[in-house]
Protein backbone atom coordinates (compact mmCIF):
# COMPACT_ATOMS: atom_id res chain seq x y z
CA UNK A 1 0.00 0.00 0.00
CA UNK A 2 1.48 2.95 -1.27
CA UNK A 3 1.89 5.94 1.26
CA UNK A 4 -0.97 8.21 -0.78
CA UNK A 5 -3.40 5.55 -0.52
CA UNK A 6 -2.43 5.37 3.70
CA UNK A 7 -3.16 9.47 3.84
CA UNK A 8 -6.74 8.86 2.24
CA UNK A 9 -7.65 6.08 4.47
CA UNK A 10 -6.70 7.87 7.99
CA UNK A 11 -9.99 9.70 8.09
CA UNK A 12 -11.87 6.75 7.24
CA UNK A 13 -9.85 4.62 10.07
CA UNK A 14 -10.65 7.37 12.61
CA UNK A 15 -14.23 7.07 11.63
CA UNK A 16 -14.08 3.59 12.57
CA UNK A 17 -12.28 3.94 15.93
CA UNK A 18 -14.78 6.16 17.04
CA UNK A 19 -17.76 4.23 16.14
CA UNK A 20 -15.89 1.44 18.42
CA UNK A 21 -15.50 3.65 20.67
CA UNK A 22 -18.49 4.68 21.36
CA UNK A 23 -19.78 0.68 21.05
CA UNK A 24 -17.55 0.11 23.62
CA UNK A 25 -18.66 2.48 25.99
CA UNK A 26 -22.53 1.93 25.39
CA UNK A 27 -21.54 -2.06 25.77
CA UNK A 28 -20.42 -0.72 29.66
CA UNK A 29 -23.80 0.72 30.05
CA UNK A 30 -25.62 -2.38 29.28
CA UNK A 31 -27.74 -2.39 32.08
CA UNK A 32 -29.34 1.27 30.94
CA UNK A 33 -32.06 1.38 29.18
CA UNK A 34 -31.96 0.81 25.47
CA UNK A 35 -27.99 0.42 25.55
CA UNK A 36 -27.65 -2.62 24.42
CA UNK A 37 -29.55 -2.01 21.02
CA UNK A 38 -27.80 1.10 20.46
CA UNK A 39 -24.47 -0.94 21.18
CA UNK A 40 -25.75 -3.30 18.40
CA UNK A 41 -26.50 -0.12 15.88
CA UNK A 42 -23.22 1.07 16.71
CA UNK A 43 -21.41 -2.54 16.26
CA UNK A 44 -23.46 -2.77 12.87
CA UNK A 45 -21.50 0.82 12.18
CA UNK A 46 -18.61 -0.22 12.58
CA UNK A 47 -18.38 -3.46 10.49
CA UNK A 48 -19.63 -1.20 8.05
CA UNK A 49 -16.95 1.46 7.86
CA UNK A 50 -14.66 -1.74 8.41
CA UNK A 51 -16.22 -3.12 5.18
CA UNK A 52 -16.11 0.10 3.07
CA UNK A 53 -12.10 0.58 4.16
CA UNK A 54 -11.82 -2.73 3.00
CA UNK A 55 -14.29 -2.52 -0.45
CA UNK A 56 -11.38 0.50 -1.20
CA UNK A 57 -8.38 -1.26 -0.84
CA UNK A 58 -9.36 -4.19 -3.03
CA UNK A 59 -8.01 -4.37 -6.43
CA UNK A 60 -10.41 -6.52 -8.33
CA UNK A 61 -14.04 -6.62 -9.08
CA UNK A 62 -15.14 -10.27 -7.24
CA UNK A 63 -13.08 -8.46 -3.93
CA UNK A 64 -15.41 -5.32 -4.06
CA UNK A 65 -18.63 -7.01 -4.69
CA UNK A 66 -17.76 -8.81 -1.32
CA UNK A 67 -16.82 -6.32 0.87
CA UNK A 68 -19.97 -4.31 -0.77
CA UNK A 69 -22.50 -7.33 0.48
CA UNK A 70 -20.57 -7.50 3.37
CA UNK A 71 -21.73 -3.72 3.80
CA UNK A 72 -24.94 -4.44 3.07
CA UNK A 73 -25.21 -7.32 5.95
CA UNK A 74 -24.26 -4.89 8.59
CA UNK A 75 -26.58 -2.30 7.36
CA UNK A 76 -29.15 -4.97 8.39
CA UNK A 77 -28.06 -4.85 11.94
CA UNK A 78 -28.50 -1.07 11.46
CA UNK A 79 -32.18 -1.20 10.17
CA UNK A 80 -33.36 -3.71 13.08
CA UNK A 81 -31.69 -2.08 15.88
CA UNK A 82 -32.26 1.67 15.34
CA UNK A 83 -36.02 0.76 15.69
CA UNK A 84 -35.59 -1.46 18.84
CA UNK A 85 -33.36 1.34 20.46
CA UNK A 86 -36.12 3.87 19.80
CA UNK A 87 -38.62 1.39 21.61
CA UNK A 88 -36.51 0.59 24.27
CA UNK A 89 -35.43 4.20 25.20
CA UNK A 90 -38.75 5.73 24.81
CA UNK A 91 -40.75 3.03 26.44
CA UNK A 92 -42.59 3.02 23.36
CA UNK A 93 -45.79 1.08 23.43
CA UNK A 94 -46.36 -1.66 21.06
CA UNK A 95 -49.28 -4.17 20.72
CA UNK A 96 -47.55 -6.91 19.74
CA UNK A 97 -43.25 -6.13 20.21
CA UNK A 98 -41.95 -9.61 19.61
CA UNK A 99 -44.04 -10.15 16.50
CA UNK A 100 -43.16 -6.50 14.95
CA UNK A 101 -38.95 -7.89 16.31
CA UNK A 102 -39.55 -11.11 14.65
CA UNK A 103 -41.17 -9.30 11.58
CA UNK A 104 -38.35 -6.72 10.93
CA UNK A 105 -35.79 -9.48 9.99
CA UNK A 106 -37.46 -10.98 6.75
CA UNK A 107 -37.08 -8.17 4.84
CA UNK A 108 -33.37 -8.42 5.23
CA UNK A 109 -33.16 -12.19 5.33
CA UNK A 110 -34.76 -12.07 1.79
CA UNK A 111 -31.83 -9.52 0.56
CA UNK A 112 -29.48 -11.71 2.28
CA UNK A 113 -30.79 -14.63 0.41
CA UNK A 114 -30.81 -12.06 -2.72
CA UNK A 115 -27.42 -11.24 -1.95
CA UNK A 116 -26.00 -14.64 -1.50
CA UNK A 117 -27.19 -15.82 -4.91
CA UNK A 118 -26.61 -12.90 -6.92
CA UNK A 119 -24.35 -14.80 -9.34
CA UNK A 120 -27.09 -16.17 -10.83
CA UNK A 121 -30.18 -13.56 -11.34
CA UNK A 122 -28.02 -9.80 -10.74
CA UNK A 123 -30.60 -8.13 -8.85
CA UNK A 124 -27.78 -6.48 -6.82
CA UNK A 125 -25.08 -6.16 -8.91
CA UNK A 126 -26.31 -5.74 -12.45
CA UNK A 127 -23.46 -4.94 -14.90
CA UNK A 128 -21.26 -3.97 -12.32
CA UNK A 129 -17.55 -2.38 -12.99
CA UNK A 130 -14.90 -0.96 -11.63
CA UNK A 131 -13.88 2.36 -12.33
CA UNK A 132 -10.32 3.84 -12.10
CA UNK A 133 -10.27 6.31 -9.45
CA UNK A 134 -7.28 7.96 -7.34
CA UNK A 135 -6.06 6.64 -5.42
CA UNK A 136 -8.65 3.66 -5.31
CA UNK A 137 -11.05 2.22 -8.47
CA UNK A 138 -14.45 2.41 -7.40
CA UNK A 139 -17.32 -0.05 -7.81
CA UNK A 140 -20.14 0.65 -10.13
CA UNK A 141 -23.26 -1.24 -10.61
CA UNK A 142 -27.19 0.10 -11.68
CA UNK A 143 -29.40 0.45 -8.99
CA UNK A 144 -31.83 -2.38 -9.79
CA UNK A 145 -35.48 -2.56 -8.30
CA UNK A 146 -33.96 -4.79 -5.59
CA UNK A 147 -31.51 -2.53 -4.81
CA UNK A 148 -34.22 0.46 -4.56
CA UNK A 149 -37.15 -0.99 -2.93
CA UNK A 150 -34.34 -2.46 0.01
CA UNK A 151 -33.14 0.92 0.39
CA UNK A 152 -36.66 2.49 0.56
CA UNK A 153 -37.65 0.09 2.94
CA UNK A 154 -34.28 0.90 5.19
CA UNK A 155 -35.23 4.81 5.18
CA UNK A 156 -38.99 4.05 6.21
CA UNK A 157 -37.74 1.86 9.18
CA UNK A 158 -35.40 4.14 10.01
CA UNK A 159 -37.52 7.50 10.08
CA UNK A 160 -40.26 5.32 11.96
CA UNK A 161 -37.55 5.04 14.68
CA UNK A 162 -36.46 8.91 14.44
CA UNK A 163 -40.47 9.47 14.63
CA UNK A 164 -40.71 7.10 17.85
CA UNK A 165 -37.82 9.37 19.36
CA UNK A 166 -39.48 12.55 18.06
CA UNK A 167 -42.83 11.89 19.72
CA UNK A 168 -40.61 12.31 23.33
CA UNK A 169 -39.31 15.24 22.85
CA UNK A 170 -42.39 16.76 24.49
CA UNK A 171 -41.24 15.78 27.80
CA UNK A 172 -41.39 18.68 30.15
CA UNK A 173 -37.82 18.22 31.58
CA UNK A 174 -34.94 19.87 30.35
CA UNK A 175 -32.53 17.24 30.53
CA UNK A 176 -34.32 14.86 28.58
CA UNK A 177 -35.56 16.93 25.77
CA UNK A 178 -31.98 17.60 25.02
CA UNK A 179 -30.99 13.92 24.70
CA UNK A 180 -33.40 13.16 22.49
CA UNK A 181 -32.70 15.59 19.91
CA UNK A 182 -29.25 14.62 20.24
CA UNK A 183 -29.73 10.84 19.45
CA UNK A 184 -31.97 12.04 16.43
CA UNK A 185 -28.98 14.25 14.98
CA UNK A 186 -26.91 11.35 15.47
CA UNK A 187 -28.90 9.43 13.65
CA UNK A 188 -29.67 11.48 11.36
CA UNK A 189 -26.97 13.07 10.15
CA UNK A 190 -25.59 9.74 9.28
CA UNK A 191 -28.83 9.05 7.45
CA UNK A 192 -28.38 11.88 5.50
CA UNK A 193 -24.93 10.86 4.20
CA UNK A 194 -25.90 7.85 2.93
CA UNK A 195 -28.69 9.32 0.89
CA UNK A 196 -25.72 11.96 -0.65
CA UNK A 197 -23.95 8.58 -1.49
CA UNK A 198 -27.45 6.96 -2.74
CA UNK A 199 -27.48 10.07 -5.32
CA UNK A 200 -24.04 10.13 -5.89
CA UNK A 201 -23.67 13.60 -4.37
CA UNK A 202 -19.96 13.97 -3.34
CA UNK A 203 -19.15 16.72 -1.77
CA UNK A 204 -15.26 16.28 -1.25
CA UNK A 205 -13.89 15.34 -4.70
CA UNK A 206 -12.69 11.38 -5.21
CA UNK A 207 -14.62 10.75 -1.73
CA UNK A 208 -17.53 8.66 -0.27
CA UNK A 209 -18.72 10.97 2.21
CA UNK A 210 -20.89 8.85 4.37
CA UNK A 211 -17.81 7.37 6.69
CA UNK A 212 -17.49 11.28 7.66
CA UNK A 213 -21.18 12.10 8.14
CA UNK A 214 -20.34 8.55 10.85
CA UNK A 215 -18.20 10.54 12.31
CA UNK A 216 -19.97 13.62 12.99
CA UNK A 217 -23.32 11.67 14.10
CA UNK A 218 -20.70 9.72 16.47
CA UNK A 219 -19.94 13.57 17.94
CA UNK A 220 -22.54 14.44 18.32
CA UNK A 221 -23.71 11.54 20.41
CA UNK A 222 -20.51 11.49 22.06
CA UNK A 223 -21.36 15.36 22.93
CA UNK A 224 -24.64 13.79 24.42
CA UNK A 225 -23.42 10.67 26.60
CA UNK A 226 -20.77 12.57 28.27
CA UNK A 227 -22.50 16.02 28.63
CA UNK A 228 -26.26 15.12 29.18
CA UNK A 229 -25.47 11.28 30.32
CA UNK A 230 -27.09 9.50 28.10
CA UNK A 231 -27.44 5.80 29.44
CA UNK A 232 -26.65 7.38 32.92
CA UNK A 233 -29.83 9.49 33.56
CA UNK A 234 -32.04 7.80 31.36
CA UNK A 235 -35.79 8.69 31.27
CA UNK A 236 -38.24 6.20 32.64
CA UNK A 237 -41.47 6.98 30.46
CA UNK A 238 -44.47 8.89 32.20
CA UNK A 239 -47.00 6.08 30.68
CA UNK A 240 -45.27 3.53 32.69
CA UNK A 241 -45.60 5.06 35.74
CA UNK A 242 -48.65 5.97 35.13
CA UNK A 243 -49.82 1.96 34.59
CA UNK A 244 -47.52 1.24 37.50
CA UNK A 245 -50.01 3.04 39.74
CA UNK A 246 -51.49 0.69 42.02
CA UNK A 247 -54.37 3.67 42.13
CA UNK A 248 -57.28 3.60 40.05
CA UNK A 249 -56.51 6.58 37.65
CA UNK A 250 -58.92 8.63 34.63
CA UNK A 251 -58.34 11.70 33.22
CA UNK A 252 -61.22 13.41 31.14
CA UNK A 253 -61.34 16.28 28.84
CA UNK A 254 -62.74 19.46 29.41
CA UNK A 255 -65.96 17.87 27.48
CA UNK A 256 -65.95 15.11 30.17
CA UNK A 257 -64.79 12.29 27.79
CA UNK A 258 -61.96 9.61 28.66
CA UNK A 259 -58.77 10.35 27.46
CA UNK A 260 -56.32 8.07 29.40
CA UNK A 261 -57.35 5.74 31.92
CA UNK A 262 -54.82 3.64 33.66
CA UNK A 263 -54.90 -0.38 34.31
CA UNK A 264 -55.69 -0.47 37.81
CA UNK A 265 -59.49 1.60 36.89
CA UNK A 266 -59.63 -0.98 33.92
CA UNK A 267 -59.51 -3.89 36.52
CA UNK A 268 -62.09 -1.97 38.48
CA UNK A 269 -64.48 -1.47 34.99
CA UNK A 270 -63.54 -4.72 33.81
CA UNK A 271 -63.52 -3.64 30.16
CA UNK A 272 -60.06 -2.59 27.66
CA UNK A 273 -58.51 0.65 27.20
CA UNK A 274 -60.19 0.82 23.64
CA UNK A 275 -63.53 0.34 24.96
CA UNK A 276 -63.78 3.86 26.73
CA UNK A 277 -61.14 5.86 25.85
CA UNK A 278 -62.81 8.94 24.13
CA UNK A 279 -66.22 7.53 25.52
CA UNK A 280 -68.43 9.99 28.11
CA UNK A 281 -67.71 9.13 31.79
CA UNK A 282 -71.00 9.76 32.43
CA UNK A 283 -71.73 6.73 30.53
CA UNK A 284 -68.92 4.69 31.05
CA UNK A 285 -69.07 5.23 35.21
CA UNK A 286 -73.23 5.17 34.79
CA UNK A 287 -73.23 2.18 38.20
CA UNK A 288 -69.99 2.15 38.66
CA UNK A 289 -69.58 2.72 42.94
CA UNK A 290 -66.65 5.56 42.69
CA UNK A 291 -68.58 8.66 42.14
CA UNK A 292 -66.99 9.95 39.11
CA UNK A 293 -69.60 11.22 37.38
CA UNK A 294 -71.19 13.10 40.34
CA UNK A 295 -67.89 15.12 39.72
CA UNK A 296 -67.53 15.95 35.75
CA UNK A 297 -68.58 19.98 36.58
CA UNK A 298 -66.03 20.56 39.84
CA UNK A 299 -62.25 21.44 39.63
CA UNK A 300 -61.52 20.23 43.39
CA UNK A 301 -63.75 17.75 45.13
CA UNK A 302 -63.27 14.92 47.38
CA UNK A 303 -65.53 12.03 48.64
CA UNK A 304 -66.13 8.73 49.79
CA UNK A 305 -67.84 5.07 48.13
CA UNK A 306 -67.66 2.00 48.79
CA UNK A 307 -66.34 -0.62 46.07
CA UNK A 308 -68.26 -4.49 46.64
CA UNK A 309 -65.27 -6.70 44.92
CA UNK A 310 -67.08 -9.93 46.17
CA UNK A 311 -64.93 -11.05 48.40
CA UNK A 312 -65.05 -7.81 50.66
CA UNK A 313 -65.86 -4.50 50.87
CA UNK A 314 -63.20 -1.49 49.41
CA UNK A 315 -63.47 1.54 50.33
CA UNK A 316 -62.14 4.36 48.13
CA UNK A 317 -61.48 8.42 48.75
CA UNK A 318 -61.99 9.97 45.24
CA UNK A 319 -60.07 13.12 44.69
CA UNK A 320 -60.66 15.56 41.72
CA UNK A 321 -57.67 17.45 40.82
CA UNK A 322 -57.74 19.86 37.43
CA UNK A 323 -54.95 19.75 35.00
CA UNK A 324 -53.57 22.46 33.14
CA UNK A 325 -51.16 24.02 30.42
CA UNK A 326 -48.26 26.21 30.67
CA UNK A 327 -50.60 28.82 29.95
CA UNK A 328 -52.56 27.88 33.08
CA UNK A 329 -55.23 27.53 30.97
CA UNK A 330 -57.32 23.69 31.88
CA UNK A 331 -57.52 20.72 30.13
CA UNK A 332 -59.35 18.53 31.71
CA UNK A 333 -59.66 16.91 35.34
CA UNK A 334 -57.38 14.03 36.79
CA UNK A 335 -59.78 11.58 38.83
CA UNK A 336 -57.40 9.33 41.53
CA UNK A 337 -58.93 6.54 43.80
CA UNK A 338 -57.02 6.33 46.84
CA UNK A 339 -57.97 2.63 48.47
CA UNK A 340 -58.34 3.44 52.40
CA UNK A 341 -59.31 0.56 52.99
CA UNK A 342 -56.70 -0.53 55.40
CA UNK A 343 -57.37 3.14 57.33
CA UNK A 344 -61.26 1.97 57.54
CA UNK A 345 -60.31 -1.40 58.63
CA UNK A 346 -57.98 0.68 61.05
CA UNK A 347 -60.58 2.82 62.45
CA UNK A 348 -63.46 0.05 62.32
CA UNK A 349 -60.50 -1.74 64.97
CA UNK A 350 -60.25 1.55 67.21
CA UNK A 351 -63.84 2.10 67.57
CA UNK A 352 -64.19 -1.30 68.82
CA UNK A 353 -61.20 -1.25 71.41
CA UNK A 354 -62.92 1.85 71.70
CA UNK A 355 -66.48 0.41 72.48
CA UNK A 356 -64.75 -2.74 74.06
CA UNK A 357 -62.80 -0.18 76.39
CA UNK A 358 -65.83 1.58 77.26
CA UNK A 359 -67.68 -1.06 78.64
CA UNK A 360 -64.65 -2.84 80.75
CA UNK A 361 -64.69 0.66 82.52
CA UNK A 362 -67.97 0.78 83.12
CA UNK A 363 -68.62 -2.89 84.41
CA UNK A 364 -65.10 -2.07 86.76
CA UNK A 365 -66.69 0.95 87.94
CA UNK A 366 -70.13 -1.03 88.57
CA UNK A 367 -68.01 -4.24 90.65
CA UNK A 368 -65.93 -0.69 92.51
CA UNK A 369 -69.27 1.02 93.51
CA UNK A 370 -70.34 -2.75 94.08
CA UNK A 371 -67.45 -3.14 96.51
CA UNK A 372 -67.75 0.26 98.04
CA UNK A 373 -71.73 -0.52 98.73
CA UNK A 374 -70.38 -3.61 100.13
CA UNK A 375 -67.60 -2.27 102.43
CA UNK A 376 -70.12 0.68 103.32
CA UNK A 377 -72.27 -2.14 104.54
CA UNK A 378 -69.75 -4.05 106.28
CA UNK A 379 -68.66 -0.95 108.26
CA UNK A 380 -72.99 0.28 109.39
CA UNK A 381 -73.16 -3.42 110.42
CA UNK A 382 -69.92 -3.10 112.47
CA UNK A 383 -70.78 -0.17 113.99
CA UNK A 384 -74.49 -1.94 115.18
CA UNK A 385 -72.67 -4.68 116.85
CA UNK A 386 -70.27 -2.54 118.87
CA UNK A 387 -73.12 -0.50 119.47
CA UNK A 388 -75.05 -3.08 120.66
CA UNK A 389 -72.20 -4.73 122.83
CA UNK A 390 -71.88 -0.97 124.42
CA UNK A 391 -75.38 -1.13 125.17
CA UNK A 392 -75.61 -4.63 126.44
CA UNK A 393 -72.46 -3.88 128.28
CA UNK A 394 -73.79 -0.68 129.93
CA UNK A 395 -76.93 -2.47 131.09
CA UNK A 396 -74.54 -5.51 133.11
CA UNK A 397 -72.77 -2.69 134.91
CA UNK A 398 -75.76 -0.99 135.95
CA UNK A 399 -77.25 -4.42 136.85
CA UNK A 400 -74.35 -5.43 139.04
CA UNK A 401 -74.02 -2.32 140.63
CA UNK A 402 -77.74 -2.00 141.84
CA UNK A 403 -77.32 -5.81 143.21
CA UNK A 404 -74.35 -4.50 145.13
CA UNK A 405 -76.42 -1.17 146.37
CA UNK A 406 -79.09 -3.75 147.67
CA UNK A 407 -76.91 -5.73 149.72
CA UNK A 408 -75.21 -3.33 151.57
Amino acid sequence: MTRAEIIYLIPYFGSLLFSIAILLYARSKRRAQGAIAYSWYMLGESLWISGFILELVSRDLAGKIFWDGFQWLAIHLLIIALPVFAVQFTDHKLRKPKALFLASFLVPTLFTLMLATDRYHHWIYNNATLAPGFPFSVLLYNDTPVFIGYAIYGYAVMIWGLYILLLRIIRPHGLYRTQIILIILGFLIPIIGTLFSLLNINIAPQRDFTPFTVAVGNLVIAWGLFRFRIFEVAPIARDRVFEAMVEPVVILDNQNLIVDINSAMLALLGKKADEVIGEPAKIVFDNFPIPIKMYTHVSYARAEAVFDSGKKQIYYELSVWPLYNTRREMLGRIYISHDITALKDLEHKLRNLNTELEDRVVARTRELADAYDTMLEGFARALELRDKETEGHSRRVTENTMKIAQKM
